[in-house]
């Protein structure tokens, strides 16, 4: 089941692009509603009718809207209170979750964004955040992009990206970034006294066994899917940006090597939600 939030209006590119994956992978979807009672505590009180009506109303229209885009298995659902808590509540039956990112004004365009950030950091499966207008879709002119860095989380979406791709008929590009920029101040030296001589080289050269290692599994699981990959030196966010101009979907994990454990969503993949020109997935 793929499960999309709704709120109206301004969610309608992530709610087209659920659909559009739903009819990809034959799969139901689910449209969420949240009518958000902030400050609510304890047992839930009885709603005014016309509120609930409004939700009713809103999530019929979404739904045939989805229908129109040729989802065959629709279901509806009226969460209450917290927008991020219950669709990750929700989460926990989906295997696939879509939120977007934008709204009316400066306000509205920082409360989704909070949500899309606590979203993908507590999701029980991967997430895609919907930047831009929604209708740049995965095809053989917008290929999927994901990127790499040797850690753990970064391998699920290697994999995450090349399922999406093959099912596409995408083709799919995998980035390793590497960055060590604060080493050009370091002197030749003191780089020989603590035995960091070569380390940029060192850690070109371990990224591009990290990408080589990930194209010849990618291709083992999937023989027809058209990969490449390259290597980047600079600012992850930056060359992942760049990378993704005119993609369907940018890919990437949840922390990377250099993330801290305690941090539920890396600084890279929380920056990239707000700042990528097109769809981003978070995954674990």
């Amino acid at each position: 089941m793929i499960l999309v939030a709704h709120h109206g209006p301004d969610s309608d590119n992530a709610l087209d692009w659920a659909a559009r994956e739903a009819v990809r992978q034959q799969d139901s979807l689910t449209i969420i509603h949240v009518i958000a009672l902030p400050g609510i505590t304890g047992d839930m009180p009885e709603l005014p009718e016309e509120l609930v009506e409004a939700a009713d109303q809103l999530l019929a229209g979404a739904a045939e809207r989805a229908r129109s885009l040729g989802v065959t298995e629709v279901d509806t659902l009226k969460g209450y209170r917290s927008v991020t808590a219950a669709i990750v509540e929700a989460s926990r039956e989906a295997e696939l979750v879509v939120v977007g990112n934008r709204g009316h004004g400066e306000a509205a365009s920082a409360a989704l964004g909070s949500v899309a950030y606590a979203v993908t950091s507590h999701s029980s499966c991967p997430v895609i955040v919907v930047r831009g207008d929604g209708h740049t879709d995965l095809t053989g002119e917008h290929p999927v992009v994901v990127g790499i860095d040797g850690s753990r989380s970064g391998v699920h979406a290697a994999y995450f990206a090349a399922e999406m791709a093959a099912r596409a008929g995408a083709p799919l590009h995998v980035v390793g970034v590497w960055d060590v920029s604060g080493l050009g101040s370091v002197s030749q030296e003191f780089a020989a006294r603590v035995g960091v001589v070569g380390l940029k080289d060192k850690h070109e050269a371990q990224m591009s066994k990290w990408v080589d290692l990930a194209l010849a599994k990618l291709k083992e699981r999937h023989p027809d899917l058209a990969v490449d990959g390259k290597v980047v030196q600079g600012s992850p966010v930056v060359a992942l940006r760049e990378a993704s101009d005119g993609a369907g979907l940018l890919v990437v994990g949840t922390r990377g090597r250099g993330g801290f454990a305690g941090l539920l969503l890396g600084s890279v993949s929380h920056r990239l939600i707000h700042d990528s020109g097109c769809p981003v997935a978070v995954v674990r």
